[in-house]
């Protein structure tokens, strides 16, 4: 009898869908000051460039500059702290301290995000479609970085494992980060239009949906991660 092998984008789906509450549970005090630290940050960033845009359009780069580096440290936070809380659950182990575990991989992540930047950007100044290439196959160094025991133990290359584990997946990939970056300008969109002080409620709710997503699309992408890592045999 012929078995109807599941398609691993629907397994992904349902192995997310039961970490969510387990890892929210672990981390909702982590995630919570998040949110708001992350939202407050927003909206003063988003207050001072409304109010630069009244005199000079140039004043609006700090602003901008700080906005970005808001959102950076969002994705700093999702991305180091989901993959904590996943391997715990896998483990069977207690949750362990959120800041212990950023400052013993905050080190390598640094080192390893600034070499994938450099090669993207290089890539980018030479020809933009190779350097947006060298970005979504880079995109897993993260997760090699804080979950990958053989880059701990130095014997992989972040940037090289990525790129080949994303091989293969590069298009549903791209798809997804080109969504995700719409998503965010969506979200700056609306916060430019509709600032907080005047709709206080619909600015929370605004706030409230647009981290649930982030908070489910970084869970859904280390689950990919860990799909690829168990199921792409050594030199494939």
């Amino acid at each position: 009898m012929t078995t109807i092998k599941e398609n691993p984008f629907i397994e992904i789906t349902r192995h997310t869908n039961r970490l969510l509450k387990p890892i929210f549970r672990r981390s909702w005090v982590v995630l919570l000051v998040t949110m708001l630290g992350v939202e407050l940050f927003h909206q003063y960033f988003t207050y001072l460039m409304r109010v630069a845009s009244e005199h000079s359009s140039a004043a609006r780069i700090p602003g901008a500059i700080g906005d970005v580096f808001v959102s950076l440290l969002e994705f700093v936070v999702l991305i180091m702290l989901i993959p904590q809380r996943a391997l715990e659950i896998d483990k069977n182990q207690e949750p362990g301290s959120f800041w212990q575990f950023n400052l013993l991989h905050f080190k390598a992540l640094t080192i390893e995000g600034i070499r994938a930047f450099s090669v993207c950007l290089l890539w980018l100044m030479l020809l933009i479609i190779p350097g947006v290439v060298k970005y979504v196959r880079y995109f897993f160094v993260p997760y090699i970085v804080v979950a990958n025991p053989e880059y701990q133990a130095g014997r992989v290359d972040a940037l090289k494992e990525s790129d080949r584990l994303v091989r293969g997946i590069s298009w549903p990939l791209f798809i997804i980060i080109l969504a995700l970056t719409g998503v965010e300008f969506w979200q700056q969109s609306l916060r430019e239009k509709h600032y907080f002080i005047n709709e206080p409620f619909w600015s929370m709710i605004e706030t409230v949906g647009f981290f649930a997503v982030n908070y489910y699309t970084n869970v859904w992408l280390f689950v990919l991660y860990q799909h690829r890592a168990k199921r792409l045999p050594k030199g494939a």
